[in-house]
């Protein structure tokens, strides 16, 4: 050995023994507790080690967890400073030691880590007894400027947070919480398309950095952890990563409320329902959109059948289906099942050069279809599909409904029709509104007629706006409350993309309408593609990305 080696030997054994001498209970020398904001504010950071003073305030040692711990400086009438002691190399009896209230002074090298200020190359760790350790309130809305001044501290939230995304659930492990209710698209509430959301929004995240935690964290009784969910209170470190700031919880949050909802109870005697789904891609031909492999289509399927039978509507305009006969003959047996021929469809005559279309599915026992046709026009890439439908049991009323599917706001241009605060596309999804107009006015002047699908447009959207100012209505807008008034939710944004229009109708024509919760609010692992195949059950929940609506209208008697 030669004298190089022995002096790294020697300087790495009185490191250890150091270090494994300490976590006792020890009489600690008085430190200044200004340390961690001098860090804070320091434009270089020391390469050596430096003594920090303070209270341990949040325990992360366990496997896969943050591999240290938090501690923190209580200034008298301030604010508190904390900082996070990365700490990998502590055995499991030492980290036992570490519990949320000691009194600890660290040695340790100060560092960044993904820009993050942290203790690091740990030297020592002395236990100095107990302290009372203070938990902060954390005010709801904080603007960015003004939540620098809680990180890596211990806080407290005094008012409930309402999930409102759950995208990352499975593969981080975490929430967004948001104060104040629902977030909701900008042009979902008014025709302001600058909102900015954060700062009443925060990440509930699991104590880890790891991908695909297991078990999934904050799953309730099904298995699921919805949109809408509260959380009362939660206490936990204050943090930012990976550009959010989020909550480290110190105790499991407790969540209230999120139950899924019941299916829509039978339309009562004489009314009739129409309704919208977008299935989300059923295609027969695998691999191409939709379902992978025959196992997924089957998971699909059953979900979408699930869903589709306890809706129990008369008239069904479904949505993203492949453009085929054949899928739509897929489709029919799939919701039939043991009952063949009970719902018949169609496509229309002309439905397109899209790879998916509209369908309008019919009870053929409540309804018969007098005549089915195609809106064709170059603004279309998927043509409305049109039917003429008579009640069976008064075949001289009759109506009519329109399937549709507008122009989605991807694949944007790089100029034209560009996104200009309601996404690109929205001159095209204007130009599709007037043309169905145009034809609905043809014929709403002798028959009731109803808009229905997905016009991929928030309600302050000018192609809503359109129409709206046409003369048509949305029944639906009389039975639900306006947080409810969702059928998507995109990155933790909800609103409305899925419509069902009608011409006006007096008020004891309508006898319900509603939105069943079903899929948006659920997060994407339990959908039939879902990476945790075992976990995906054939219910209607997660059958799709979008929920379905729902209208029961008692028609009269055309004169």
């Amino acid at each position: 050995m030669n004298t190089t080696t022995l002096k790294l030997f020697s300087a790495t054994l009185l490191t250890l023994l150091l270090f494994l001498s300490a976590l006792s209970e020890q009489n600690c020398p008085q430190i200044s507790s200004h340390q961690l904001k001098q860090l804070r504010k320091a434009e270089k950071l020391p390469a050596h080690p430096v003594t920090v003073d303070g209270i341990v305030s949040g325990v992360f040692t366990g496997k896969n967890q943050l591999g240290g711990f938090y501690l923190q400086q209580q200034p008298e009438n301030n604010i508190p400073v904390g900082i996070f002691v990365y700490t990998p190399q502590l055995s499991p009896k030492q980290r036992a030691k570490l519990q949320p209230g000691k009194h600890v002074q660290v040695k340790a090298v100060p560092g960044k880590f993904r820009s993050r200020l942290q203790l690091q190359q740990l030297q020592s760790v002395a236990l100095c007894g107990t302290a009372e350790l203070r938990s902060t309130a954390l005010p709801l809305p904080l603007e960015h400027e003004e939540r620098k001044a809680y990180l890596d501290i211990l806080v407290h939230t005094e008012t409930p947070l309402i999930v409102t995304q759950n995208y990352d659930l499975h593969r981080y492990g975490s929430l967004e919480l948001t104060y104040g209710g629902m977030r909701f698209r900008p042009t979902q509430l008014n025709d302001n398309t600058d909102v900015d959301h954060t700062p009443r929004s925060i990440v509930l995240d699991d104590g880890s950095y790891r991908q695909f935690p297991e078990p999934i964290p904050y799953l309730d009784e099904n298995g699921t952890r919805r949109i809408g969910s509260q959380v009362k209170s939660l206490q936990g470190i204050f943090t930012f990563a990976f550009d959010k700031y989020r909550i480290h919880p110190v105790e499991p949050p407790v969540f209230k409320g999120g139950e899924r909802p019941k299916a829509p109870s039978s339309p009562s005697l004489g009314s009739l329902r129409i309704a919208t789904f977008n299935v989300e891609n059923y295609f027969i031909s695998l691999g191409k959109r939709g379902a992978k492999n025959t196992k997924e289509f089957q998971r699909q399927s059953s979900k979408i059948a699930a869903a589709f039978n306890k809706l129990q509507a008369h008239v069904i305009a479904v949505v993203e289906l492949e453009n085929s006969k054949e899928a739509l003959n897929s489709f029919l047996q799939l919701v039939n099942h043991n009952d063949i021929g009970r719902y018949r469809g169609t496509i229309g005559t002309s439905p397109g050069s899209d790879a998916i279309t509209t369908a309008l599915i019919y009870d053929s026992r409540a309804v018969k279809l007098l005549e089915a046709d195609s809106l064709v026009s170059p603004v279309w890439q998927r043509n409305p599909v049109l039917g003429h439908f008579a009640l069976r049991q008064e075949p001289q009323t009759t109506f009519y409904i329109a399937g549709v599917h507008f122009k989605s706001k991807i694949g944007c241009p790089s100029e034209g029709d560009i996104d200009r605060g309601q996404g690109c596309w929205n001159l095209q999804r204007t130009d599709q509104a007037r043309s169905l107009t145009r034809w609905a006015q043809g014929v709403s002047s002798q028959y009731p007629t109803i808009l229905a699908g997905d016009f991929n447009s928030y309600a302050y959207e000018k192609p809503i706006d359109s129409i709206v100012e046409a003369g048509f209505t949305q029944p639906l807008l009389s039975f639900i409350d306006m947080e409810d008034y969702y059928t998507y939710v995109f990155f933790g944004e909800a609103g409305t993309l899925d419509y069902l229009f009608t011409t006006p109708l007096e008020g004891n024509q309508i006898t319900g309408a509603g939105i069943w919760h079903i899929n948006a609010d659920e997060p994407p692992f339990l959908a039939y593609d879902s990476p945790l195949p075992h976990l995906v059950r054939p219910d209607p929940y997660r059958s799709s990305d979008h929920n379905p609506l729902w209208i029961d209208l008692q028609l009269k008697e055309q004169p």
